[in-house]
């Protein structure tokens, strides 16, 4: 969508925006004509580098820049709240969109026998979607089962609607795996992650657990030893059932971070030195030994740490070697040899 979308048709949208909700802005704003001048700065001024030669973007969406998202939503909002959504609003049970997935529920007639009418209003929406812009939709036919983002969405046969987890069928699903030099907390953090995840996607808990054991046949995959992660699946498995039937359980404390937070940013290496020794270290040279951290005099005035992190950060790979992002020219090879 964001390639798609033409910036003068783009910022015109969101111009007729703000006149139609300027109620819906915050106190205090910005006023319309600021915020549309930043916009076509943003928009049809961004230059990019590639290599040694420097571009400006002419169409679509301005790569790179945090407001690409929120251009994106409002840009189509305006032509549902105003066009589609009061049109249809007998038809669509429910419609929702991010980005450029949209899913709706589609109301048929109330005897079900009116297949021309519905056939009808069905060609009509999608015109209509086709029509508002200059972006063209791909546009699925009704049934009662569809893919939308990670989930699998369809109407049981009581007419209920329920999900289970959707998993392209070109995932390589490629997790870390078991022989990489990496903290053992993150081994831990994504069956827990993983889990919670597809609790939450499942409605029936034999797809639930379908998903959790393709996660394990995975993970073996990957060179992990059955009776070392074993023990974390069911222990995920437990505390997520829990929760489920105890819901005002609170299963993490909230905490928030400390202003004074020392950060040691470190590169993880298996047979280093562990954590716990560097922060006793810490703790008995700069910290004199004490619990509580200090007071610390520097030439600019009294500094206070709060809470000492320990923060890894993995090595290169074979991936950041092989495959690197950014170009590596020399004066023989460069871009605009290669660019007329």
């Amino acid at each position: 969508m964001y390639t798609n979308i033409d910036p003068i048709e783009g910022i015109s949208i969101i111009s007729k925006y703000i006149d139609l909700y300027q109620q819906e802005l915050p106190p205090n704003s910005p006023p319309k004509e600021f915020i549309i001048q930043l916009l076509e700065l943003v928009m049809k001024y961004n230059i990019f580098k590639f290599g040694n030669t420097w571009w400006r973007q002419l169409i679509g969406t301005a790569m790179g820049t945090p407001c690409a998202c929120a251009y994106a939503m409002l840009f189509f909002g305006l032509i549902e709240r105003t066009e589609i959504l009061p049109k249809y609003e007998n038809r669509l049970k429910l419609y929702v969109r991010q980005i450029d997935d949209i899913l709706i529920l589609w109301q048929l007639s109330e005897d079900g026998t009116n297949k021309k009418k519905d056939t009808d209003d069905w060609n009509e929406f999608k015109a209509d979607l086709n029509s508002a812009t200059k972006l063209n939709w791909i546009i699925e036919e009704p049934k009662l089962v569809t893919n939308f983002l990670d989930l699998t969405i369809y109407i049981g046969k009581d007419n209920k609607i329920y999900t289970r987890t959707y998993q392209k069928p070109m995932n390589l699903f490629l997790y870390i795996p078991s022989h990489s030099a990496h903290p053992p907390g993150l081994t831990k953090s994504l069956i827990y992650g993983l889990s919670k995840t597809y609790f939450k996607q499942n409605t029936n808990q034999e797809d639930f657990l379908k998903m959790i054991k393709l996660l394990f046949q995975r993970m073996l995959l990957r060179g992990y030893l059955k009776e070392t992660i074993a023990p974390v699946f069911i222990d995920a498995v437990k505390r997520i059932t829990e929760l489920n039937e105890n819901p005002t359980r609170n299963d993490a404390v909230e905490t928030k971070t400390p202003l004074n937070q020392l950060f040691l940013h470190l590169p993880y290496h298996p047979r280093d030195i562990s954590r716990n020794f560097i922060r006793k270290n810490y703790e008995n040279t700069c910290n004199k030994g004490k619990s509580s951290f200090q007071n610390y005099e520097t030439e600019t005035g009294t500094m206070k740490i709060n809470k000492f992190t320990i923060a890894y950060s993995r090595p290169k790979n074979l991936r950041d070697i092989l495959s690197p992002s950014t170009l590596k020219e020399t004066e023989d090879i460069q871009v605009s040899n290669f660019i007329k």
